[in-house]
């Protein structure tokens, strides 16, 4: 049972409050760490495309707030299908929720009739890409945030990654902080 133990959650923005409500006897820090900017969507990707790939909840938003599309829906994860839902999309998630785990999936489909809604930093390849937004990393002064919690709890491996550059393995792992 734990109590009096701070986290230090670094929610997407659309999770926290159910980040909260799960986390009931923890005190929530919400540290944002990317600047999301949407981009202009290149149209003509789109022509003959009968699956629609997604890599995160702000692809989905931005694209289908823009966009009205038929045919399958596919997310990288239960975060991004849980987005896609909202629009009323029946979706497919990979049994690997990761880009490997999504790329292995999109190889059942022809890649003429696929096209994948993500950021500019998207490590998916191999498929034709629509890049619907990008993300700036922030360099915040996390190294506080860090000493001050208990717990860090990164969203996805490319916070992880983020969070280790700005704090720095051996704090991270401190045992005294």
């Amino acid at each position: 049972n734990v109590t009096g133990v701070q986290t230090c959650a670094l929610p997407i923005s659309e999770l926290l409050s159910e980040t909260k409500s799960k986390l009931k006897k923890f005190n929530i820090t919400n540290v944002p760490l990317l600047k999301i900017n949407k981009c202009e969507i290149e149209s003509s990707k789109l022509e003959g495309k009968k699956v629609f790939a997604f890599t995160s909840p702000n692809a989905v938003k931005f694209a289908l707030k823009s966009l009205k599309l038929k045919g399958k829906f596919i997310a990288i994860g239960d975060v991004t299908a849980k987005a896609l839902s909202k629009f009323g999309k029946k979706v497919i998630v990979p049994r690997l929720q990761s880009v490997n785990g999504i790329m292995d999936h999109l190889k059942t489909y022809s890649k003429n009739e696929i096209v994948v809604f993500c950021s500019k930093r998207t490590s998916v390849k191999g498929c034709n890409r629509c890049y619907v937004y990008d993300a700036k990393y922030l360099d915040k002064n996390i190294k506080k945030e860090v000493l001050l919690n208990d717990v860090i709890f990164p969203t996805s491996s490319e916070i992880l990654g983020h969070v280790v550059k700005l704090a720095g393995v051996d704090l991270l792992n401190s045992k005294d902080r």
